[in-house]
């Protein structure tokens, strides 16, 4: 098989999640593309077995070596210059890719004989930038003032704030995995790739009860869906992005929300493990990194900004009352 097949193998073998399998595909395809430029030939004609050409004394070509971890290192090292978080990416597509083969096919070990150590490109982590409580409402006021589709806004990003979900979990949610006799929903799709029940607020099954009839929803149908197709994380993030801008906040990723749902919660006092179980790590220690404690807690403080939110936004909900 060529490179290009091989790589079909293992996406369609791989256990990995859909998203990092995605990122994986991406950097694979591209040192592909490298290695058919190093050797001259077509992508679907870069042979693993034949990267080395070896000749006589008469200039024939009378065999070929297989790749080798030399290779490999070379090409990480032109990759430097594109930044760490790429780096990082291919680096670790390329190891999951032969480490899979050499598990599973009795491929040659290329992992192990690698000399470029990542760690030496490695840049120092800055902590995530999470909204504050006040923040959100700002944010939320922002988006009651902005919004082109104030309904499904405001139930996409209270689901976020409210639940903790990853974007990924709400974007591929269906209606037949919510329960809103129970307030519940069922996450099939998630990181850990095990099935997680998570509880909605009160008053949520309502509120969505009316919105499926509002949107004309059937079963099969994504929850927040455009033209029938999920949702993307790259709409979302766009969305939280412009009503961040129009409320003068600071630039915060999406996936900063989760981390504001676990601080909120472990300041109002829940245990780090209950945090742990309704995130749905398998580590604590994850779950700790998630919780910023370190933020004024703004308990018994009245904020006009607060009341005004109130004010507009319960009636947007409780018009699917």
């Amino acid at each position: 098989m060529n490179f290009m097949e091989l790589i079909k193998v293992y996406l369609n073998t791989s256990t990995l999640a859909h998203q990092t399998l995605k990122n994986y595909h991406k950097r694979l395809e591209e040192f592909c593309i490298f290695l058919s430029q190093q050797l001259q030939c077509k992508v679907d004609d870069v042979d693993l077995d034949k990267i080395y050409k070896i000749y006589n004394s008469k200039d024939e070509i009378v065999s070929h070596r297989p790749i080798d971890a030399k290779l490999i290192d070379f090409y990480l090292v032109q990759m430097v210059p594109h930044g760490y978080n790429k780096l990082l990416v291919t680096s670790n597509a390329l190891k999951s890719f032969f480490r899979f083969f050499s598990k599973n096919y009795n491929y040659f070990d290329i992992v192990s004989k690698q000399q470029f150590n990542i760690n030496d490109f490695k840049k120092v982590k800055k902590p995530i930038r999470i909204l504050s409580r006040h923040e959100v409402l700002r944010f939320l006021q922002s988006l009651i003032k902005y919004s082109k589709n104030l309904e499904r806004d405001t139930l996409l990003f209270t689901l976020l704030l409210s639940t903790g979900c990853r974007i990924s979990e709400i974007s591929n949610l269906r209606l037949k995995n919510i329960f809103i006799e129970d307030e519940l929903i069922l996450l099939e799709k998630t990181k850990s790739k095990k099935q997680r029940v998570v509880a909605l607020r009160d008053g949520y099954g309502d509120i969505l009860k009316a919105y499926y009839a509002e949107n004309n929803l059937n079963n099969d149908d994504f929850l927040f869906n455009i033209n029938g197709n999920a949702i993307t994380r790259s709409y979302v993030t766009s969305l939280l992005d412009e009503y961040l801008l129009k409320a003068n906040l600071p630039h915060v990723g999406i996936h900063s929300l989760r981390h504001s749902f676990a601080t909120f919660i472990y300041e109002a006092g829940s245990e780090s493990t209950t945090i742990q179980q309704l995130l749905g790590h398998e580590s604590l220690l994850t779950t700790l990194i998630y919780i910023h404690p370190y933020y004024t807690r703004n308990h018994n403080i009245k904020i006009k900004e607060n009341d005004d939110v109130y004010k507009i936004i319960a009636p947007i909900l409780k018009k699917y009352i």
